[in-house]
């Protein structure tokens, strides 16, 4: 018998009338990959590790070989084809997409017009993922060769996971902050 998956709440749907709001994205400015790889390659080392914990943990209490868990996707944007990409990663299941509100730019994410930084807010999307310790030794080794060279070419249906390490603020796992985030 596995572990119970965490609760995840979710907002009631919105329904917006159509022709409101831009008819295009804001620019979102984003780090190169070098600067991506200094500040998510730890983020991606502290997620391998606890799903080496978790998994240890559940298969001293179950008998499980593999422990899956929910990841956070935090993104400066949104990414298309980004549920095509799960579903080519082994061991990701799609979850849900939560259109955050808009945070502030800082120095790695701002929204740009006419060449010039602005105050605007940057819009932020969470993808929530079931994963388990293979998928995300895959994402890491993906995330490494993406940022080694920006140009790589992905396995076929992967390609949208570079768009995603370009605008990933963050990658963990759910945690209390986004068990509340909605209340």
């Amino acid at each position: 018998m596995s572990e119970p998956r965490p609760l995840l709440p979710f907002a009631a749907p919105v329904i917006e009338p159509a022709g409101t709001g831009q008819s295009f994205p804001p620019l979102v400015r984003r780090p190169t990959s070098a600067r991506q790889g200094t500040r998510l390659t730890p983020q991606f080392g502290i997620l391998r590790e606890a799903f080496h914990a978790q998994r240890a943990h559940v298969g001293v209490a179950a008998g499980s070989p593999t422990a899956e868990l929910v990841a956070v996707f935090d993104l400066a944007g949104t990414v298309t084809d980004f549920v095509k990409a799960c579903r080519r990663v082994e061991g990701f299941e799609f979850l849900a997409d939560l259109a955050d509100e808009e945070v502030e730019g800082d120095d790695d994410f701002y929204v740009e017009k006419r060449g010039q930084r602005t105050d605007d807010r940057v819009p932020q999307t969470l993808y929530l993922v079931m994963t388990n310790a293979q998928a995300v030794n895959q994402l890491t080794s993906l995330f490494t060769s993406w940022q080694a060279d920006p140009s790589v070419s992905f396995p076929r249906g992967l390609g949208p996971l570079k768009q995603v390490f370009a605008l990933l603020r963050s990658i963990r796992r759910w945690g209390p902050e986004d068990r509340v985030r909605e209340t």
